[in-house]
Protein backbone atom coordinates (compact mmCIF):
# COMPACT_ATOMS: atom_id res chain seq x y z
CA UNK A 1 0.00 0.00 0.00
CA UNK A 2 1.59 3.31 -1.07
CA UNK A 3 0.61 6.58 1.04
CA UNK A 4 -2.24 7.54 -0.84
CA UNK A 5 -4.09 4.35 -0.14
CA UNK A 6 -3.03 4.79 3.45
CA UNK A 7 -4.25 7.95 4.00
CA UNK A 8 -7.50 7.64 1.85
CA UNK A 9 -7.82 4.12 3.96
CA UNK A 10 -7.61 6.22 7.65
CA UNK A 11 -9.70 9.33 6.12
CA UNK A 12 -12.82 6.91 5.37
CA UNK A 13 -11.97 5.34 8.79
CA UNK A 14 -11.57 8.55 10.72
CA UNK A 15 -15.41 9.67 8.67
CA UNK A 16 -17.20 6.51 9.63
CA UNK A 17 -16.08 6.60 13.47
CA UNK A 18 -16.86 9.85 13.36
CA UNK A 19 -20.57 9.57 11.85
CA UNK A 20 -20.92 6.62 14.92
CA UNK A 21 -20.15 8.38 17.66
CA UNK A 22 -22.42 11.46 16.57
CA UNK A 23 -25.51 8.68 15.84
CA UNK A 24 -25.00 6.45 18.96
CA UNK A 25 -25.45 3.21 19.21
CA UNK A 26 -29.77 3.41 17.96
CA UNK A 27 -28.87 5.00 14.86
CA UNK A 28 -29.91 8.56 16.19
CA UNK A 29 -33.24 7.89 14.13
CA UNK A 30 -36.35 7.44 16.00
CA UNK A 31 -39.35 5.78 14.63
CA UNK A 32 -42.64 6.32 13.77
CA UNK A 33 -45.05 3.65 16.03
CA UNK A 34 -47.39 1.35 13.72
CA UNK A 35 -50.56 2.32 12.17
CA UNK A 36 -53.28 1.82 14.32
CA UNK A 37 -55.92 -0.98 12.83
CA UNK A 38 -59.25 -2.44 13.55
CA UNK A 39 -60.79 0.57 13.82
CA UNK A 40 -64.55 -0.06 15.22
CA UNK A 41 -67.05 1.09 14.72
CA UNK A 42 -66.91 1.32 10.36
CA UNK A 43 -69.58 0.25 9.09
CA UNK A 44 -72.08 3.63 7.55
CA UNK A 45 -75.23 1.52 8.24
CA UNK A 46 -73.37 0.59 12.06
CA UNK A 47 -76.76 2.75 14.03
CA UNK A 48 -74.75 4.37 17.34
CA UNK A 49 -76.52 6.23 20.13
CA UNK A 50 -76.84 9.76 20.11
CA UNK A 51 -75.58 10.05 23.85
CA UNK A 52 -72.43 7.75 23.60
CA UNK A 53 -70.30 6.44 21.11
CA UNK A 54 -66.98 4.16 21.66
CA UNK A 55 -64.64 3.97 19.65
CA UNK A 56 -61.93 1.31 19.74
CA UNK A 57 -58.64 -0.09 17.82
CA UNK A 58 -56.19 -2.26 18.11
CA UNK A 59 -52.52 -1.69 19.76
CA UNK A 60 -50.06 0.33 17.96
CA UNK A 61 -46.20 -1.02 18.50
CA UNK A 62 -42.91 1.09 18.65
CA UNK A 63 -39.81 -0.03 17.27
CA UNK A 64 -38.10 1.53 20.02
CA UNK A 65 -40.49 0.32 22.50
CA UNK A 66 -41.42 4.28 23.28
CA UNK A 67 -44.42 5.04 25.01
CA UNK A 68 -47.41 5.43 22.91
CA UNK A 69 -50.17 7.74 22.98
CA UNK A 70 -53.44 7.81 20.25
CA UNK A 71 -54.32 11.24 18.40
CA UNK A 72 -57.87 10.73 16.89
CA UNK A 73 -59.44 12.77 14.19
CA UNK A 74 -63.45 12.96 14.35
CA UNK A 75 -65.40 14.64 11.44
CA UNK A 76 -68.78 15.53 11.42
CA UNK A 77 -69.72 13.98 7.65
CA UNK A 78 -67.33 12.74 5.19
CA UNK A 79 -63.71 13.21 5.84
CA UNK A 80 -62.56 16.56 4.71
CA UNK A 81 -65.77 18.00 4.24
CA UNK A 82 -66.43 18.71 7.60
CA UNK A 83 -65.25 20.24 11.09
CA UNK A 84 -63.56 18.13 13.14
CA UNK A 85 -62.19 17.95 16.16
CA UNK A 86 -59.58 16.06 17.52
CA UNK A 87 -58.79 14.07 20.77
CA UNK A 88 -55.47 12.76 22.51
CA UNK A 89 -55.71 9.41 25.29
CA UNK A 90 -53.20 6.57 25.93
CA UNK A 91 -56.00 3.68 25.80
CA UNK A 92 -57.05 1.81 22.66
CA UNK A 93 -60.52 3.39 23.11
CA UNK A 94 -62.58 6.61 23.46
CA UNK A 95 -66.09 7.27 24.53
CA UNK A 96 -67.62 10.30 22.63
CA UNK A 97 -70.69 12.29 24.59
CA UNK A 98 -73.25 14.53 23.78
CA UNK A 99 -71.06 17.22 25.63
CA UNK A 100 -67.89 16.42 23.59
CA UNK A 101 -68.91 16.24 20.19
CA UNK A 102 -69.96 19.84 18.41
CA UNK A 103 -72.36 20.12 21.53
CA UNK A 104 -74.30 17.11 20.47
CA UNK A 105 -73.99 13.81 18.46
CA UNK A 106 -76.90 14.47 15.97
CA UNK A 107 -79.40 12.18 15.16
CA UNK A 108 -79.23 10.44 11.50
CA UNK A 109 -75.78 11.94 10.97
CA UNK A 110 -72.75 10.09 9.41
CA UNK A 111 -69.30 10.35 11.24
CA UNK A 112 -66.19 9.62 10.25
CA UNK A 113 -62.67 9.31 12.16
CA UNK A 114 -59.24 8.02 11.63
CA UNK A 115 -56.11 7.36 14.31
CA UNK A 116 -52.55 7.77 14.68
CA UNK A 117 -50.03 6.59 17.25
CA UNK A 118 -47.36 9.23 18.79
CA UNK A 119 -44.85 7.74 20.66
CA UNK A 120 -42.79 9.84 23.69
CA UNK A 121 -40.54 11.37 21.36
CA UNK A 122 -43.60 13.10 19.73
CA UNK A 123 -43.33 10.71 16.58
CA UNK A 124 -46.42 10.00 14.78
CA UNK A 125 -47.29 7.36 12.42
CA UNK A 126 -49.89 8.40 9.67
CA UNK A 127 -53.64 8.48 10.62
CA UNK A 128 -55.62 5.20 9.25
CA UNK A 129 -57.98 4.80 6.91
CA UNK A 130 -60.83 6.68 8.15
CA UNK A 131 -63.65 4.64 9.60
CA UNK A 132 -67.13 5.98 9.61
CA UNK A 133 -70.61 5.24 11.54
CA UNK A 134 -74.30 6.73 10.84
CA UNK A 135 -76.29 7.61 14.02
CA UNK A 136 -79.94 6.11 14.69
Amino acid sequence: MNGKNVIGVVLVLSLFLFLISCTGTGGGVILAPSVPEGLSPDDLDDLQDTDTVILLWSESTDPQDYAIHYVIAFHAGDEGESVEQFYTTPATSLEITQKDLFGTLEADTRYSWSVKAVNAKDVGSEFSEAASFKTE
